[in-house]
């Protein structure tokens, strides 16, 4: 027994070291490696943040500096006083020149300017009248070169152009030219302002572009000539720039030139289309992080050290009573049999059992919780619908969900939301309808979920009482509430009160039409089913509640409130004393009310059937042939809903697809994307998957995970956070409560078992 228990004990503290080890060693790797990815990471950030704010700063200030030359030339396209027709006699040419001397002052940024009329000879500007040849051999030498391609560019300009110059003068800075053509954006400009700046005012933006670095500044038009360049130390020529992407995006880019890698950033102006970048060497331009990556490494080094001096320690402490434990459980002939069938000790065993119990049970109880306030909203959304309030099993679902009502007289309540969801309004609207989902009010009580494709929230009111009197108090109660949380009043309509849960689709919906009645007719915020018919009762007509019953129930694809409201406007046409000419007129009237909702609904309904219906015998046979276009209607209608649902699950789990795997992904950001609640998305996600969102991502995931861990040997940690998880070890634990495995294990299984098979 003693020599048995003997060669078991390096394997038992062998396993506990592993164990120990594998305990500090996968945080401390994790957090080594967060650490330290996050540490040179966010120095590079910097310092690419740095060097890209240093050129959206010059950037900046060239793109005001150009909008001034913008403004001043926009304004002088259109000043009279500069007109050809204006500047054709002496004074008011002498006029026209003090009036560009005043332009040119208003901004510091130009040396001269020019007016340029295509069909004269002489040029205007804030130095007097002449010739442009003069212009460009006494004012600005022009090397011979430029002349003839300047003046060519000058008459076919049609877009407002920046040019460089070059001057053959030595004691002339260079200039840029900057062209706008008169009238603007014109294909057929008779003129141009010319605007000329020397270089080395644009030199003087980005002076300090580079710091104490050696390197060299840039500054490119829209047709990749430089405008201005400045160097510190070697310069690069400007043929070797020609296959650096110049017009990227704002980014930090590498490219190797003359067998040295240099680090470039480029910023571009979507108002000049000016590019500016800079060049210079990437050692150089991460020389910080070097050092930084060394101290790192050293600190982290002598932490590993120590944790594993302190973790073998601990491993010694730890087996003292592990061996004690065991040499007890084989004195009581149960440790080799545990240690030879499951290759575990007691204490593992056990630990293991009840471990697995409180999981069980935790899960258990974890979806159960989830699950109630799906069921919950959908038991709501189902006594609005049809006869669903008469089935034995609603009053099990009652108590289990437990709902209470008070008691056997029920209203419906809708309230309108009178604005869209938005990113601001996200979290308010959750607050609004955590409020409506139990509301109670001295011997009313509701319980409410959202109606989202009206972009409102339904509430059913039980009392004990029909009268109007007790649903009108609590309504106004209910709408001051809302008042005080919305900050506005909200649109709130009102069904009439029924005795029985089996009619609360009929108050449904009143209370739907009365919300359309409010939209469409007063805008009243506060609206009584009963006020609409009231206002348009007729006693020579057929009861105009029926008639809103029945447009608002082939609105809402309700097929039984749609026949009740038929079945009461043939019941009083029968019972009407009247001529057959008037009879036929509310005949036609009851079509027409089908009509004009296959008109508001766009519902593709054959001319034929349309014409049957208007071809009635009698009462009948009308009702007959109406109760068919209520069911061709409401199945339309039905189907819409179907299709829109069906589309809005298409998009929203394409983008859950695409953006699984980024960590930031959470129901409130997916709500966001697509203008819902947090609730109504919740809760549709689970209607249309049979999983929660967070079931549903964690699948996706779990999937994803699973493939890159059989197909490749990247590390575990980098393959956790490739999909969406920062936290490895908590990743670990779930992937083992799920799997029964931690990933080294399952990988090693799935190697483990092909290597079985090739055996075979």
């Amino acid at each position: 027994m003693m020599f048995g228990f003997t060669k078991q004990k390096p394997w038992l503290f062998y396993k506990y070291l592993v164990s120990y080890l594998i305990i500090f060693l996968i945080p401390f790797t994790t957090i080594s490696i967060i650490f330290y990815h996050m540490s040179i990471s966010n120095l590079r950030e910097e310092i690419v943040r740095s060097n890209i704010a240093k050129l959206e700063q010059v950037r900046e200030i060239a793109d005001s500096r150009m909008k001034e030359l913008w403004d001043i030339a926009t304004t002088i396209s259109y000043d009279h006083r500069l007109t050809p027709y204006m500047l054709q006699e002496p004074y008011p040419t002498k006029l026209g020149v003090r009036e560009l001397i005043a332009y040119q002052a208003n901004s510091s940024f130009i040396d001269s300017l020019f007016i340029v009329y295509h069909d004269k000879k002489d040029v205007y500007s804030s130095r007097g009248t002449g010739s442009l040849e003069n212009a460009m051999n006494n004012i600005y030498p022009f090397k011979e070169s430029e002349k003839e391609h300047f003046q060519r560019l000058i008459k076919t300009v049609e877009t407002p152009t920046t040019y460089p110059i070059m001057l053959d003068a030595t004691n002339h800075h260079n200039l840029v030219s900057y062209i706008f053509p008169i009238p603007p954006n014109s294909s057929a400009a008779h003129g141009a302002v010319v605007f000329f700046v020397r270089d080395v005012t644009i030199l003087n933006l980005i002076d300090n572009i580079l710091g104490d670095f050696n390197g060299n500044a840039y500054v490119f038009n829209d047709t990749d000539e430089v405008i201005i360049s400045k160097s510190v130390g070697n310069s690069l020529d400007i043929q070797q720039l020609k296959n650096v992407p110049v017009h990227e995006s704002d980014d930090v880019f590498n490219e190797e030139i003359n067998g040295e890698d240099y680090a470039f950033v480029t910023v571009k102006s979507e108002k000049t289309n000016w590019t500016f970048m800079t060049a210079m060497p990437t050692a150089q331009f991460y020389e910080k992080m070097s050092s930084m990556r060394t101290t790192i490494l050293i600190m982290l080094g002598m932490i590993g050290l120590i944790g594993v001096g302190v973790t073998i320690y601990l491993s010694l402490k730890q087996y003292q009573p592990i061996q004690k434990l065991s040499q007890y459980l084989k004195q009581k002939g149960r440790g080799n049999e545990l240690v030879n069938e499951r290759k575990k000790n007691e204490f593992e065993e056990i630990k293991q059992k009840i471990e697995f119990i409180f999981e069980d049970s935790e899960k258990l109880r974890r979806r159960i919780n989830k699950q109630e306030p799906f069921v919950r909203d959908q038991f709501l959304l189902e006594l609005l619908k049809d006869n669903f309030a008469t089935k034995p099993v609603v009053k099990e679902l009652l108590q289990e969900l437990q709902i209470t009502f008070t008691g056997n007289y029920f209203f419906v309540t809708i309230i309108a939301f009178n604005e869209k969801i938005s990113a601001e309004s996200i979290d308010h609207r959750e607050e609004i309808l955590k409020l409506l989902s139990e509301v109670s009010y001295k011997t009313c009580k509701g319980f409410g979920t959202e109606l989202f494709q009206e972009n409102a929230a339904v509430l059913i009111v039980s009392t004990n009482s029909e009268l109007e009197r007790t649903r009108n108090d609590f309504v106004v109660k209910l709408q001051e509430h809302l008042q005080e949380l919305l900050l506005v009043s909200p649109t709130v309509g009102v069904g009439r009160v029924y005795e029985g849960m089996g009619l609360v689709n009929r108050s449904f919906i009143e209370a739907a039409a009365a919300i359309e009645h409010t939209r469409f007719n007063d805008k009243q915020d506060l609206i009584y089913f009963e006020d609409i018919t009231d206002q348009t009762r007729n006693p020579l007509w057929y009861p105009v509640e029926s008639q809103v019953q029945f447009t608002q129930s082939l609105k809402r694809g309700d097929q039984i409130v749609a026949n009740e409201a038929l079945e009461f406007i043939m019941i009083d046409l029968k019972k009407k004393n009247i001529s057959p000419h008037m009879l036929r007129c509310m005949c036609f009237d009851v079509i027409n009310t089908v009509l004009k909702v296959i008109s508001e609904l766009s519902l593709p309904i054959n001319v034929e059937e349309m014409h049957e219906i208007t071809e009635f015998i009698n009462l009948d046979d009308l009702e007959r042939k109406v109760q068919r276009m209520i069911i061709t209607i409401c199945n339309h209608v039905n189907k819409r809903i179907e299709n829109h649902n069906n589309y809005l699950r298409d998009r929203i789990l394409a983008y859950i697809q695409e953006n699984f795997k980024r960590h930031e992904l959470s129901l409130a950001v997916v709500a966001e994307k697509f203008e819902l609640s947090i609730s109504y998305l919740s809760r549709f996600i689970k209607e249309q998957t049979g999983s929660t969102f967070t079931q549903y991502v964690w699948e996706m995931r779990c999937d994803a995970f699973k493939k890159e861990l059989i197909e490749s040997d990247a590390p575990i940690k980098e393959i956790v956070a490739q999909i969406g998880y920062i936290d490895v070890a908590n990743f670990t634990r779930k992937f083992k409560k799920e799997e029964g495995l931690t990933p080294g294990q399952y990988r090693k299984r799935y190697f483990d078992d092909v290597q079985d098979e090739e055996a075979l």
